[in-house]
Formats: structure tokens, C-alpha cells, sequence
């Protein structure tokens, strides 16, 4: 059976977000590869080495959704997203799809993110399997 996501990256300071967000996925079964990053600039230096992490992941690179924490130490999402977007730009990544993680459901947060072409959604903490699937299809338009 093919996957609907050939990887997923989960970009979370949260240990037991990152947890839950595993379990959501394993239990969703959208994808068997699964990459974590604990922060931003983590996650930056995962997304912008292309060839490099082509080679060593293959088909499982670059992730096909980000599911990507706002509030974080060091680099928040938005400071993420504000870097990502160059690469975003680069056509080998169009299909990535990123999801915004939030504890709380700021308007500010979320008409901040629709400024970033790639954030197509949001998911609310703790995820879980149903919402994360109805996110994904969502931001992926699939029905």
C-alpha cells in the first residue's frame, strides 16, 4: 500500500508532544518515516542540505508534511517559517506541506501563518489521529 506521505518531520520542543505526534502518525498511517527536530534551526539544517539528505533518505526526503510547533526556544516557527520560505521557493520542495502546531487558538498566530505560502493548516495540541488526518487531507486537498 502506497503511504500519503513519503515522511513526515515533527519540529517540537516538547518531548512529550513529539510523542504524541508519533503515535498520532503511526496510528494514522500516512507515513512509516518520521523525523524529529527539537528545534527550528534543527530542522532548518535538515531541510536545507537537499543532495545531501537525498542520497542518505531517498524517496523519503524532503518530508511531505511539516508539522511544525510555533513556540519554541532558540528559533519559534515563525523564524522558521521566515527562513524556510527560500526553500520553499525551490520547486523540489512544492510539496511539502506544513502544519502549524498550537497550544491555543490565537487569530494573531493564525493570520500570521497565512503569510507563508507552505503553512496550509493548524493542528491544536495534543495531536491525535483523527485530527491530524482530517489536517492533512485538508492542506493536501485530497478527499
Amino acid at each position: 500500500m502506497t503511504k500519503a506521505c513519503n515522511s513526515i518531520l515533527v519540529v517540537d520542543d516538547n518531548e512529550s508532544d513529539r510523542l504524541l505526534a508519533k503515535f498520532a502518525i503511526e496510528d494514522s498511517g500516512l507515513t512509516d518515516n518520521v523525523y524529529f527536530s527539537n528545534d527550528g534551526k534543527e530542522a532548518l539544517d535538515f531541510i536545507k542540505d537537499y543532495e545531501k539528505n537525498k542520497l542518505a533518505y531517498n524517496e523519503d526526503y524532503p518530508p511531505t508534511l511539516i508539522l511544525l510547533d510555533i513556540n519554541m526556544p532558540g528559533m519559534t516557527g515563525f523564524e522558521f517559517l521566515e527562513s524556510y520560505s527560500q526553500f520553499h521557493e525551490d520547486e523540489r520542495y512544492h510539496t511539502v506541506v506544513v502544519l502549524m502546531l498550537t497550544s491555543s487558538h490565537s487569530q494573531e498566530d493564525m493570520e500570521k501563518a497565512k503569510q507563508y505560502k507552505a503553512v496550509k493548516g493548524f493542528l491544536t495540541k495534543p495531536v491525535d489521529e483523527d485530527n491530524l488526518l482530517a489536517a492533512f487531507k485538508e492542506a493536501a486537498n485530497l478527499k
